[in-house]
């Protein structure tokens, strides 16, 4: 067939929709089939592929219905379609600057055109998906969850973000790639012509391909690498479609070709089945999808142009509004389809299914509106829209500090997204002559990007931050040299002096923020907990400490211990906290160090194996005896006891893994990240400050002091089942002690406020005096610990009458932890109880 000459321009590429109809169709059809099969196992190869014959028994197995066997067949050959969209995204970019060309193309201008084109339905659609996400626990994600605003910012670079809340959106990650190569690719294309374009595009692509499953890719998925999660491996579809485009718009003789409906479909059914066959094998999956998509496209037109009849008119206008809404259809669908398996099973969940599929169709229809009247707009923001804004944050803020409902916060969350995206927008249509107007709504923006991302401790500073951005931008303005780019310029001053003041914070007054100032000597451990780093010296600054850790190959903090066993050494394991690592001080100046000075002088064979670390409380002190126990064999364990072990018998692994930084969950990363900044910890630190000079009470003094174990009233940690548990976890401490044929001994360590003058401690809260003994008891949990050590028979060792009788402060003012003199008490205290309580005999 000819050529139809008379057929429009419009007529001519009709297909281009049509085929987007069929191509979504058939995603949509495979994505159904896939919540009810398990996926194909051909297209993309993955690590863990089956044997072939496995592979070809998935087709029929023995006890599935045949008839659901060929449609589930069917479905599996929709997950090859995404290939069609990349030629004929390939081939609609390169047909559009081809036929509209411009002197100069400018790859920022294109880069522009292409976000403006496919983000704002894109983020639409996410903020939609996330927004609705909070009605299904299972698939619920968060707003301040680094990995969502990755995803709006179509950044899926990771296989843990590849497929993150909605699958098809790997999709805009691997169109992100094409688009970043697409000026170089069409300069390539232009300058070589289509032949050597292709040859080199595609020899490139299965390179790479093949590469990947000789087991040199990115990530740990091969699926996901072939996918698209490096673009490189689907460079071929989109090259083709390239190539396809200046065939058509150059080549008389291939437009006479592709118009051949009979030869066209003949040639792309072989192409297609090629293609399919080749698919099934690693070696096949090389070039398997470059004929799939190059089959599938001519099949696809070779239908459309088979329906040209005035009998299927109907049929072809419905073809062609499907493949108009098309990307808003990929974008939508998938996230609500997976979560009709959490509401219902087999025949409810099959209909609920085919609803949300049906129901996509009007959604999508109604999103691609929405963005086409938004982008018709042609308004300018106005002076009262920032009052407007300033209100929406102020009605927010509110509403977050009195919420505690998650539902009600993530709603909240949306508001504010919301707030980010059209501030944004406004801002973009505000000309660059009406400073106060631009700077105030870019103010603005950052209002509400702090609100979203920063606890909500930290707002009323994110609120000074952005009224001091207005400011330098409205200076700025002001500038000559600046005037057409003042809102970057003050962006870049902004940024320099919030990184300049939080450097010069850092390196001259650090302070301990959500992460612990140990951190970076700490590591997961599968018995403790977590435990040091071995062999590391480490300078360690925060708060009023400035001290170097030393841990040895064995990540003890002291001297290497030799594993096999003296016959004349008696060996005691010190496990604890920060007062015994220790904490502040040198190792050197230490207790612990002290007390084996002090044995050595005595001439007496034993060894002080330092297996404390700081923040350990029960749970974590069981395993480290666990682990270290029977490695050194200790004649006796010493178990320094802190009164905030009532509390921390109570905290799980993972939550104390949180507590530390070692493990951050998504949502908790931006947040943390607030939460270490050196800014906000002095800006907290001077508010704090200015309450204790003004007598007004703050909570953060009320937990630094312990108050919370001390109170009588409301006092989980010394309730009989609370107690219970700290009780039972010091008895099978003891017990584990005796498996490994040592003996425990526990020695108690009080808080400044148990035993020293109030003077000597600056973190009271004001206000509050812990001697008023109808609130609070600061002598029960030492009563209970002297309690039950006497009833197991566990000897104890009570450091409360010493520390309370040294002649100077034995703790650090600003701090738990001790002094030099709190350390020389405890070794000489602990050394006297070793002779007289527990004689070592003297060697």
């Amino acid at each position: 067939m000819q050529a139809d000459q008379s057929l429009s321009s419009k007529e001519r590429f009709a297909w281009l929709d049509a085929v987007k109809g069929f191509a979504i169709i058939g995603i949509l059809f495979n994505h159904l089939i896939e919540e009810f099969a398990p996926g194909a196992w051909f297209t993309n190869p993955s690590e863990n592929w089956p044997g072939f014959a496995e592979r070809m028994h998935s087709f029929f197995p023995a006890q599935e219905n045949p008839l659901f066997s060929v449609v589930k067949i069917a479905g599996w050959l929709g997950d090859s379609f995404p290939g069609v969209f990349l030629l004929l995204s390939g081939l609609g970019l390169t047909m559009s600057a081809i036929k509209n060309p411009t002197p100069g193309f400018s790859p920022l201008s294109f880069y522009r055109k292409r976000m403006l084109r496919i983000f704002p339905l894109y983020i639409l659609i996410h903020f939609i998906i996330v927004l609705f996400s909070v009605a299904v626990p299972q698939a619920h994600v968060a707003f301040t969850d680094y990995r969502v605003l990755l995803s709006f910012a179509g950044l899926r670079f990771t296989d843990q973000l590849f497929f993150f809340i909605n699958p098809s959106w790997w999709f805009i990650w691997t169109l992100l790639q094409l688009y970043l190569v697409f000026p170089f690719l069409l300069l390539l294309l232009m300058k070589s012509g289509p032949r050597l374009f292709l040859v080199g595009t595609l020899l490139l692509t299965f390179v790479i391909r093949l590469l990947a499953i000789n087991g040199i890719y990115g990530g740990d998925s091969l699926y996901y690498w072939m996918t698209g999660l490096f673009a490189g491996t689907r460079l071929a579809e989109f090259s083709a479609g390239m190539a396809m485009a200046f065939l058509l718009i150059n080549s008389e003789r291939f437009r006479t070709f592709w118009e051949n409906t009979r030869r066209v479909t003949f040639l792309s059914l072989i192409v297609y089945l090629a293609g399919l066959f080749l698919s099934f094998t690693l070696a096949g999956s090389i070039v398997s999808n470059l004929l799939v998509t190059l089959g599938l496209t001519g099949i696809t037109v070779g239908i459309w142009r088979s329906i040209s009849g005035n009998a299927f008119s109907g049929l072809r206008k419905l073809v062609l509004g499907i493949g108009s809404i098309s990307f808003a259809l990929f974008l939508f669908h998938q996230a609500p389809l997976k979560w009709t398996a959490f509401f219902s099973s087999g025949i409810q969940h099959a209909i609920l299914a085919l609803l949300v599929i049906g129901f996509s169709f009007p959604l999508a229809a109604m999103f691609d509106k929405i963005i086409n009247r938004i982008n018709k707009l042609s308004f300018i923001p106005r002076r009262l829209h920032l009052i407007a804004f300033l209100l929406l944050a102020v009605v927010l803020y509110v509403s977050l500090s009195r919420t505690g409902n998650p539902f009600l916060l993530h709603v909240l969350n949306g508001f504010i997204f919301a707030g980010i995206l059209t501030t944004l927008l406004f801002a973009a249509k505000i000309p660059v002559s009406d400073p106060f107007l631009r700077s105030g709504m870019v103010s603005l923006f950052l209002l509400f990007t702090g609100l979203l991302l920063a606890p909500h401790a930290y707002h009323k500073y994110i609120l000074l931050l952005s009224l001091l951005f207005f400011i330098i931008c409205m200076i700025i303005s002001r500038i000559k040299a600046f005037r057409v780019h003042y809102t970057l310029t003050a962006f870049l001053f902004f940024a320099i002096l919030l990184t300049g003041a939080e450097f010069l914070l850092k390196q001259l007054k650090p302070l301990e923020g959500a992460d612990w100032g140990e951190l970076p000597v700490l590591q997961i451990d599968d018995k403790s907990v977590y435990s040091l780093k071995p062999h590391r010296q480490t300078r360690l600054r925060y708060n009023a400490y400035d001290f170097v850790i030393k841990t040895n190959a064995q990540g003890l903090p002291g001297p290497p211990v030799p594993i096999p066993l003296p016959p004349d050494e008696t060996r005691v394991l010190v496990v604890g906290d920060a007062f015994s690592m220790p904490e502040g001080i040198p190792y050197e100046n230490s207790w612990i160090a002290l007390a084996q000075k002090i044995l050595d002088s005595l001439q007496m064979h034993v060894r002080l194996i330092n297996g404390a670390v700081t923040g350990y409380g029960p749970r974590e002190i069981k395993g480290r005896i666990d682990s270290l126990a029977s490695i050194f064999k200790p004649t006796l364990v010493l178990y320094q006891f802190f009164v905030n072990d009532y509390e921390e018998a109570h905290l799980p692994p993972i939550a104390r893994l949180k507590e530390i930084g070692l493990v951050k969950a998504p949502d908790e990363w931006l947040p943390r990240w607030f939460m270490n900044r050196q800014i906000f910890l002095h800006a907290d630190n001077l508010i704090r400050s200015i309450k204790q000079k003004t007598n007004r009470y703050d909570w953060y003094f009320y937990y630094k002091s312990f108050l919370h174990l001390y109170q009588k009233n409301n006092n989980f940690f010394f309730t009989p089942e609370a107690l219970h548990v700290t009780d039972s976890l010091i008895v099978s401490v003891d017990s584990l002690c005796r498996s490994y044929q040592s003996r425990l001994l526990l020695m108690y360590v009080p808080s400044a406020i148990e035993v020293r003058n109030p003077g000597e401690i600056n973190y009271l809260p004001a206000g509050i005096s812990p001697a008023d003994t109808t609130a609070f008891d600061t002598e029960r949990g030492r009563k209970h610990l002297v309690a039950l050590a006497a009833q197991q028979e566990i000897p104890l060792l009570d450091l409360s009458v010493p520390l309370h009788r040294a002649s100077s402060p034995p703790y650090f003012p600003a701090s738990w932890h001790w002094n030099q003199t709190g350390h020389e008490t405890a070794a000489i205290t602990f050394v006297q109880f070793l002779l007289e309580k527990l004689p070592v005999t003297n060697k």
